[in-house]
């Protein structure tokens, strides 16, 4: 299905499928997704990231401890 306005969808897609799920995660708490309306409100919480900023929250997601980046539980682990 294509849009006729994608940086609508896009926008919908960010707050609705990424920032409203996973709101009581550790990382959706500290950056406090849940006071989120807009994207600006986003981008402004959210700086940009690089993989080693997550290196330690990813560790502990490896070694089982659920809810640090994303609310669902991870089924897997792939080096990209």
């Amino acid at each position: 299905m294509r849009s006729a306005d994608p940086e609508s969808a896009q926008r919908e897609v960010l707050l609705r499928r990424v920032v409203r799920p996973n709101e009581n995660c550790e990382f959706g708490r500290r950056h406090r997704f849940a006071a989120f309306h807009s994207v600006s409100e986003f981008q402004r919480a959210v700086r940009v990231h690089r993989y080693e900023d997550f290196r330690h929250d990813v560790d502990r997601m490896v070694h089982g401890e659920s809810g640090v980046l994303v609310s669902e539980p991870v089924r897997r682990f792939f080096i990209t």
